[in-house]
Order: structure tokens, then C-alpha cells, then sequence
């Protein structure tokens, strides 16, 4: 943590806790919503919201720009979920099922220079949801192999929707896209 913390000012920090924040509430308010759809198909809700409620920590590394700020923001969001006791906490483990997708959002923006920049956004959003849900899988379905399978695609492509709003978000805010 000292060596993040000497790598990060303070105004980066903050603004991790606030995305981070902004990303338990979307959390809190979707995955109700998602659950209704997904909950009669037998479908781990957060496979579907999940791209909705990761695209604040791609947002976090593409906005912030320091390496750890996926990470810091997913660490956040551990925290306050772990204090509050809000919805979708896993006790102590939250710390790893939440802080595990911003580090791999943080390792796919390692990569950008090799990559297109819609394209790392689309794999960071990919990783991210994928990793929280194959993180959750194990930790609490454990589900069979179709079901897992089959959730693994849907929450890849959820991600990278989630990934691609952050482009289109970060794209909008530094100016690079045409009002419509």
C-alpha cells in the first residue's frame, strides 16, 4: 500500500474513492433490477450487471490515467462495501472479489501500446466482469459446467459493453467526440 501511495497524489486518491463510490451506487440501484430478469432464467445476476457497475473502474484508469487507479478504485469500493454492509458484500473476501477486477483492468491498460484504444477498453470491461464473475463462481455457485460456460460469454460481453461506455465517456470528456 505505501509503495501505491507514493505513486498516487492525493486528488488521484480521492477521485478513486469517488468513482469507486459512484460505482457501489450504480451497483446497489442495478443489480435489483438485472436480478428480475436474470433471476427466473437462473442467470448470477451480476453476470449481466456487472459491465454496468465495472465500467467505473475501466472509467477510473482511462480518466485518472495512474497506473493503480483500476486498482485503488476496486479497493475502495471493497472498503466501503465491507463497512456499510451493503448489498452484494462477501465479508472479508470482498476485498478480493472486488479489488481483483481493477487490477486487471489495471494489467489491460498495461498494454495499451500494443493494442487500439477501443480495444483496451473492451478488454479491460471483458477481464474485469469476467474475473469478478468467475471470482464469485467459485467463491459461492459453483455452477456446472454449461451454466458456467454459458454466464462466462454472457458476462464477457456485458463487460465489454461496459468497457465501451467508458470510451465513449472518456472520448466525450476530453472533447473527441462530436455533439449529436
Amino acid at each position: 500500500m505505501q509503495i501505491i501511495r507514493n505513486k498516487m497524489k492525493i486528488k488521484d486518491l480521492i477521485r478513486c474513492m469517488l468513482l469507486g463510490a459512484a460505482g457501489i451506487a450504480s451497483k446497489i440501484i442495478i443489480t435489483p433490477l438485472v436480478h428480475m430478469i436474470t433471476g427466473p432464467l437462473w442467470i448470477p445476476g451480476g453476470v449481466i450487471a456487472g459491465g454496468f457497475y465495472m465500467f467505473w473502474l475501466v472509467f477510473a484508469r482511462a480518466h485518472i490515467k495512474n497506473k493503480y487507479a483500476g486498482s485503488m478504485t476496486a479497493f475502495f469500493q471493497a472498503l466501503m462495501v465491507l463497512v456499510s454492509g451493503s448489498v452484494a458484500s462477501h465479508g472479508i473476501i470482498s476485498i478480493i472479489t472486488y479489488t481483483l477486477p481493477g487490477i486487471f483492468v489495471d494489467l489491460s491498460f498495461a498494454f495499451s501500446k500494443k493494442i487500439s484504444k477501443e480495444g483496451i477498453y473492451i478488454i479491460a470491461g471483458i477481464l474485469s466482469n469476467l474475473i469478478g464473475f468467475l471470482g464469485s463462481n467459485i467463491l459461492f455457485f459453483n455452477l456446472p459446467i454449461i451454466p458456467l460456460f454459458t454466464s462466462a460469454i454472457i458476462a464477457m460481453f456485458s463487460g465489454s459493453l461496459g468497457g465501451l461506455l467508458a470510451l465513449r465517456i472518456e472520448n466525450k470528456m476530453n472533447g473527441e467526440l462530436e455533439d449529436e
